[in-house]
C-alpha cells in the first residue's frame, strides 16, 4: 500500500494540472485577502488589529479548497483520461486499494496546500499592520481544522470522481 501511495503522490507532483490549480488557489486566495483588507475600516467590518479580522483573513484560504477538491477529482480522471487506468488496474487487481491510495495521497497534499495558503493572508496581513498574530483558542481551532478541512475536501474529490466515473459501467 505505501508504493500506491508514494506512486499518487509522485503522480501528483508531476501532473501540470496539479500545479495549474495550486495556483488557482493561491490567486483566488490573493484575491480575497485583497478583498478583506481593502473593506478595513468600512462599516460592518472588523476594526484593524482585531481577532476577528485575523480570523477574516485566515478564512480567505477556505477559496481553495474548490481546487484542491478538482485535484482529487483530477487523480482519478487523469487516469481515464490519459489511458493509464487499465495499466493501474492491471497492476493492482484490487480496485479498492487503488482508490484508497489516491484517497491518502490527496489526503496527505491537502493540508500541506492549506497551510500554503493560511500563510499568505496573514503574513500579508501582518506585514500590512491589518492584524497582530495573538493565539487564543479560536486561532488554534483554525490552525487544526483548515487543513482538516482540505483533507476531507480532497478526499470527497477522489470520491466524486470515482461514483460518477463508476455510474456508466453498470456496477
Amino acid at each position: 500500500m505505501t508504493a500506491l501511495v508514494r506512486a499518487e503522490l509522485r503522480q501528483l507532483r508531476s501532473t501540470r494540472a496539479t500545479w495549474a490549480l495550486l495556483g488557482v488557489a493561491l490567486l483566488l486566495c490573493l484575491t480575497m485577502t485583497a478583498i478583506v483588507l481593502a473593506r478595513v475600516g468600512g462599516i460592518d467590518t472588523p476594526p484593524r488589529g482585531s481577532t476577528e479580522l485575523r480570523d477574516m483573513l485566515l478564512g480567505t484560504s477556505g477559496t481553495g479548497m474548490l481546487p484542491v477538491l478538482l485535484i482529487g477529482v483530477l487523480s482519478v480522471t487523469g487516469e481515464f483520461h490519459h489511458r493509464t487506468a487499465t495499466s493501474a488496474f492491471l497492476a493492482v487487481p484490487d480496485r479498492r486499494r487503488v482508490v484508497a491510495a489516491k484517497a491518502v495521497g490527496c489526503a496527505l497534499v491537502a493540508p500541506v496546500v492549506s497551510v500554503g495558503l493560511m500563510i499568505v493572508p496573514l503574513t500579508i496581513g501582518t506585514l500590512s499592520g491589518a492584524i497582530e498574530l495573538t493565539f487564543d483558542e479560536r486561532f488554534a481551532q483554525l490552525l487544526g481544522g483548515v487543513p482538516l478541512m482540505f483533507a476531507c475536501w480532497a478526499v470527497l474529490g477522489v470520491g466524486l470522481a470515482f461514483t460518477v466515473g463508476n455510474v456508466g459501467q453498470g456496477g
